[in-house]
């Protein structure tokens, strides 16, 4: 009877995922240590609900961002079954396209170019600059959807070139693959040739919009 309860209670250790347990634990005590700070922010009132509106919105926002990035991750590890470490590289290759796209090229302002255009008016860079806010959101849409398209091709080409010919390679080959890929990626585009080395200001495609909903200040 001994015997047969210590292989039933060893067949439920090998069942068990110790690492699953510990991280779902880890995560549970950050959860509470967050919720216990809020409940102790908002007992001794250290901000008032409009500042706890503008949080709940900026976290929404953010948390937006770091979703999308995750997604990413999950949905390469869960296809290619590796971890690509460029991913944040393309995510910056794609803000620079966007970037080049408004400042260089004035993508944003096609939309109300060609508005002025249809009604017989050649546009001056002082009507640009006054046009209709739905020509300036389009031109936006237009710059994110090349944006997009870019990053898009670029992941193509990554998968083809190094990432498609170590399928069946050991694990640890497609790892240190995509660490190269990354470095690469990082150090080519900060050449003076490509990008270059420096922090850029990025420039509003739109101007500032500002919304009041219920009392929380909401903007673009």
């Amino acid at each position: 009877m001994q015997s047969l309860t210590q292989s039933k209670f060893r067949a439920w250790l090998s069942r068990v995922e110790f690492d699953l347990i510990v991280v779902r634990l880890l995560g549970l005590a950050i959860l509470v240590v967050a919720v216990m700070g809020v409940i102790g922010s908002i007992r001794n009132a250290y901000y008032t609900p409009e500042q706890w509106s503008d949080f709940v919105v900026f976290g929404i926002s953010q948390g937006g961002v770091y979703a999308l990035i995750a997604l990413g991750y999950t949905l390469v590890y869960g296809i290619l079954f590796m971890i690509n470490f460029a991913h944040g590289d393309v995510f910056m290759v794609g803000s620079f396209v966007s970037f080049y796209a408004i400042t260089r090229y004035r993508l944003h302002l096609l939309p109300a170019s060609i508005y002025y255009r249809t009604q017989g008016i050649t546009p001056t860079p002082e009507l640009l600059a006054q046009a209709p806010v739905w020509t300036m959101m389009v031109g936006t849409v237009l710059v994110i959807l090349l944006a997009m398209a870019a990053c898009g091709f670029l992941n193509i080409i990554i998968e083809r070139v190094a990432y498609k010919p170590l399928r069946n390679a050991p694990r640890i080959a497609a790892l240190i693959t995509a660490i190269g890929v990354s470095f690469f990626l990082e150090y080519f585009t900060a050449l003076g040739f490509v990008f270059g080395p420096d922090y850029y200001t990025y420039i509003r495609p739109m101007p500032v919009m500002a919304w009041d909903i219920g009392g929380v200040a909401i903007s673009n």
